[in-house]
């Protein structure tokens, strides 16, 4: 189940910009390509300890991937309203994920697990099991604080 993303990509980014101009930023890949699986692994939720890809969870219906390089205080609020439009718009059928990219996967579990408790999340955040940078294909930008993106 192959399947096309919907915008170019979506970028919301928080940095800090060390020279004086700001930089446009770009993460995720190009309009029109194929997503590739995106291996997750889930501590709560539906799909609470299991390994599993989040893409072919999406299937055809219309869907989503926020990828978190850095969790702070400061992308809480757009994780949880991420969450939010999902769940309203699941009801059209829209599903989508929030995944964490870390290096150490013990770490990162340890993490999530206060994380999903203290957010309250419909869709509690899954762990991307590919690394720090992500699923190769998504070209995500590591210079962002959070990617991310639609499809359908």
């Amino acid at each position: 189940m192959m399947k096309k993303t919907w915008l170019a990509s979506i970028i919301l980014c928080a940095v800090a910009c060390l020279s004086i101009h700001a930089q446009e930023l770009v993460t995720g890949p190009p309009a029109d390509t194929a997503l590739t699986p995106v291996m997750s692994y889930a501590l709560v939720g539906p799909y609470a300890g299991q390994e599993f890809d989040s893409a072919k969870e999406i299937g055809d219906a219309p869907g989503g991937f926020l990828f978190i390089h850095e969790l702070s205080r400061n992308t809480a609020p757009m994780i949880t309203g991420f969450d939010q439009l999902a769940g309203e718009y699941g009801l059209l059928g829209f599903k989508g994920f929030t995944l964490l990219l870390a290096d150490d996967r013990t770490a990162a579990e340890r993490r999530l697990k206060a994380v999903n408790g203290s957010l309250r999340l419909r869709n509690p955040i899954v762990l991307s099991l590919d690394g720090a940078e992500g699923p190769g294909n998504y070209a995500l930008n590591r210079k962002c604080t959070l990617s991310l993106i639609l499809t359908k």
